[in-house]
């Protein structure tokens, strides 16, 4: 950070521009002093990779979304079975259900992890792709 503000010319730090703007044009916002395909590139980059986010996010909320209504479809099946059943078969459904929690849980999991990768996967390809395009020149 220092580089960038030693950088900066003595009008850039006088009392019009200042060293906070300075300092925003060199270091925060290099688009500034790029020209305008270069901005434009840039854009495009951040938009490309934006857009892989959140379809990752969008897919990890659906995963959410499917394994509530799953759990809350189980909760209603046991409460309507206990109504009619035994004490002891009450008890004997809740455990079976507890049983299942730990292969539930991998498999969410699994595929939790599995968008997680893919998700890094193609925004590591976005910005692969966006950088061989835009970051030679």
């Amino acid at each position: 950070m220092m580089d960038l503000l030693l950088q900066c010319s003595k009008d850039e730090l006088g009392f019009r521009g200042g060293l906070a703007r300075a300092f925003m044009e060199r270091a925060m916002f290099p688009s500034f002093q790029s020209s305008a395909p270069e901005a434009a590139a840039q854009l495009e980059a951040f938009f490309g990779i934006t857009k892989r986010y959140a379809m990752g996010l969008q897919q990890i909320t659906d995963l959410n979304v499917q394994t509530v209504k799953a759990v809350l479809k189980e909760s209603a099946s046991v409460l309507a079975s206990g109504s009619d059943a035994r004490p002891g078969d009450f008890m004997g459904s809740q455990w079976m259900l507890l049983a299942e929690v730990p292969e539930k849980s991998a498999a969410y999991a699994r595929h939790f992890f599995r968008i997680v990768r893919e998700t890094e996967a193609d925004i590591l390809e976005e910005a692969r792709s966006q950088y061989e395009q835009y970051g030679s020149e």
